[in-house]
């Protein structure tokens, strides 16, 4: 499976987490993870980690100013 097949995998899952799915299923890496409502957030770093993976935002961290 490719990062971006993951990833639109992930944004599907979180979809249905925020549309009311109390418990949805996600193959993370060759083990199925379950997420809940109390989880989100893990489920919302992976997609980050995939979309910084791609390209698609960078990556979390601190801007620095110079002058």
């Amino acid at each position: 499976m490719t990062t971006a097949e993951m990833l639109e995998q992930a944004r599907a899952v979180l979809h249905r987490l925020l549309t009311g799915a109390a418990v949805v299923e996600l193959d993370v890496e060759g083990r199925r993870t379950k997420f809940t409502p109390m989880n989100r957030s893990d489920l919302e770093a992976y997609i980050k980690r995939l979309e910084a993976q791609l390209g698609a935002c960078p990556p979390p961290g601190a801007i620095g100013v110079i002058f």
